[in-house]
């Protein structure tokens, strides 16, 4: 038998044996002797290595990655939670409110905290809605983590410390929505509770409000005479001013108590029902904001967009026409739709109408600001039976009911049902 082997290609194994046996025939072979044909099935690794390669990278791709994100987020649990149990364990001094000097205000405000945390079940026997915690806004060093120990001290539970950085790496989407009747509402019954009432009242309702959009009062801060003085005839001008003039806001009420958002004082009005609005109501409504005699930054800028977009918006200007150019706030709102001349004009109109404003104003509120300012210096607050008894009767009475006038009949009348 030789011990040569030779390796060759061929298409088709049927087509290799009958060739074979062909060529054999033709060379006269006997068929027991020829050349047996035997087939051993053999596995190329490489080429199965080859074809699952890009498999097994693939899933070892995957293996890792989900490794990766679960040792990470395990380790920002773990720190937080190293941090948790070194708090718990650290002896922490206790702080209550009486070792805090200062921070009056705030602590009056967090204090109610401690008080719903203790007596929660006459909170809720009224309906109120327990606040789920309190955000200490301030600059550092301002007692806001001190206020905070102070807190849990006095209701005795644990207090845990923790950066608002760590905090955010762990929970994001911290989120704030509601709604103001909602708040005003919950605010009325925690205040009634406060006060050890069983029933709600308009005042609570008044003093509500008056938190929710004027913030916390400020009892402690201080003004000087000149400031208050300063204050009151501010406010007592922009009365006069809404209670004169024919299509100003019904005034409800005008205080110079400093609160927490609304500076040293404001004047609440009723707001207008009407969808729209005539050439002489927006010259009321600029009269109103123009009546404070120390206008403020904000005034003036009211003002000012007021009487633009009559002039410039509404076409209400003679010499400019009945033309509209739109206040776009985009990038293409640099290039004016008009020219410099045009831009002169509306300018010029502009400071007419203010100084015409302003002059009525003044003639308006000059006769009667001295009495309201000096009675809102004596009372602090001033409502409508006040300002009845100081101006009159107010000139101007809309013969068609608003929803206030509506809400206060409803009141009116369960007052005669319960008698």
């Amino acid at each position: 038998m030789s011990q040569f082997k030779y390796y060759f290609n061929f298409g088709s194994a049927e087509s290799f044996e009958a060739k074979l046996e062909e060529a054999q025939k033709l060379l006269g072979v006997d068929p027991d002797n020829y050349v047996p044909v035997t087939y051993a099935s053999q596995v190329d690794c490489y080429k199965v290595v080859m074809n699952f390669a890009p498999m097994a990278l693939f899933l070892a791709f995957l293996w890792y990655t989900g490794r990766y994100m679960g040792q990470k987020i395990s380790a920002d649990f773990e720190r937080s939670d190293n941090k948790i149990v070194k708090m718990l364990k650290a002896r922490v001094t206790k702080v209550f409110f009486k070792d805090i000097a200062g921070c009056d205000e705030a602590k009056q405000e967090i204090m109610e905290f401690v008080h719903f945390l203790k007596n929660s079940k006459k909170y809720e026997d009224l309906g109120a809605k327990i606040p789920k915690g309190a955000l200490l806004v301030g600059p550092p060093g301002t007692g806001k983590t001190f206020l905070a120990r102070a807190t849990a001290c006095e209701v005795g539970v644990p207090f845990l410390s923790i950066s608002g950085s760590d905090f955010m790496e762990m929970f994001v989407g911290v989120d704030f929505a509601g709604a103001d009747v909602a708040n005003v509402c919950n605010e009325v019954v925690l205040i009634a509770a406060r006060h050890d009432r069983s029933e709600i009242t308009m005042e609570h309702f008044e003093a509500a409000i008056d938190r929710v959009i004027g913030g916390l009062e400020k009892k402690n801060k201080q003004i000087s005479k000149l400031e208050r003085r300063t204050v009151a005839y501010h406010e007592a001008g922009h009365s006069v001013a809404g209670w004169f003039l024919e299509h100003a806001e019904p005034l409800l009420k005008v205080t110079i108590i400093p609160r927490g958002t609304a500076t040293l004082g404001f004047t609440q009005y009723i707001p207008n029902e009407n969808c729209l609005r005539t050439k002489k109501q927006l010259f009321d409504m600029t009269c109103v904001t123009l009546s404070g005699r120390a206008a403020e930054q904000n005034d003036l800028e009211e003002v000012t967009k007021m009487i633009y977009d009559q002039v410039v918006v509404y076409g209400f200007s003679d010499k400019v026409g009945l033309l509209s150019f739109p206040q776009r706030n985009d990038a293409s709102a640099m290039t004016k739709p008009y020219s410099s001349t045009t831009s002169a004009i509306i300018n010029s109109e502009v400071r007419e109408w203010v100084s015409k404003a302003y002059d009525h104003t003044v003639q308006l509120i000059e006769e009667h600001k001295k009495h309201v300012a000096e009675l809102l210096l004596e009372k602090e607050v001033l409502h409508q039976e006040d300002l009845v008894r100081v101006l009159g009767e107010c000139p101007f009475k809309s013969n068609e009911p608003t929803n206030y006038d509506k809400f206060m009949q409803g009141f009116v009348e369960e007052d005669k049902g319960e008698n």
